[in-house]
């Protein structure tokens, strides 16, 4: 399925998703591997521009860690958020055993105008990039298997559950037809729902 330019994987249209972070502890934010969530380097500007905000929220290795090495790695172009002992987002703060981001907790404060880089905010849905143009594709994690469990329990696609990252990165308009072109209903879920 191809959404203006943008390709769609089948699958998209009947996976059932959404967050249960009681059991998942946040487990997007500390995702073991040593490789953070990319951004673009406009994105990697804004890290930097948020820091002395979000800083507060954060644990003293985070910090230690952001301020000895910095905020991202990689070369132009592949930028990726440092982690903390190639594991845990730099950017992860944590309320009991839950990992949440200290960036979009800013943002829920009215401190900061950013949400978070668009491909946290998208996750499960990577967009990939090729010579071909952009493909939204779900990435499987067996730490997200409790989220799979309620979308299937509350019948909840995860189109409809991304929908408003969704339509930050790519529009109103996309959205609508997106859903348009959605083989089958794609359930519904209310703000309070959507993923730290």
């Amino acid at each position: 399925m191809k959404v203006n330019d943008i390709q769609i994987e089948a699958k998209l249209a009947s996976i059932q998703f959404m967050c249960d972070i009681e059991k998942c502890k946040g487990a997007c934010c500390t995702f073991p591997g040593g490789s953070g969530a990319p951004v673009t380097e406009r994105e990697a500007a804004l890290l930097h521009e948020v820091y002395p905000v979000v800083k507060k929220y954060l644990p003293e290795n985070h910090v230690a860690v952001a301020e000895l090495h910095g905020l991202v790695e990689g070369r132009f172009g592949e930028r990726t958020i440092r982690c903390y002992n190639r594991r845990a987002c730099v950017f992860a703060c944590f309320e009991g055993d839950i990992a949440y981001c200290a960036i979009q907790k800013a943002h829920r404060n009215g401190e900061i105008d950013w949400e978070k880089p668009i491909s946290c905010h998208l996750f499960p849905i990577r967009a990939q990039q090729s010579h071909g143009g952009t493909r939204l594709v779900f990435e499987a994690f067996p730490e997200c298997l409790p989220a799979l469990d309620r979308g299937a329990r509350e019948n909840v696609n995860v189109i409809s559950f991304l929908e408003l990252p969704l339509k930050r990165a790519y529009g109103e308009r996309w959205y609508r037809d997106l859903i348009d072109k959605l083989p089958t209903p794609t359930g519904m879920f209310t703000d309070q729902d959507q993923k730290e």
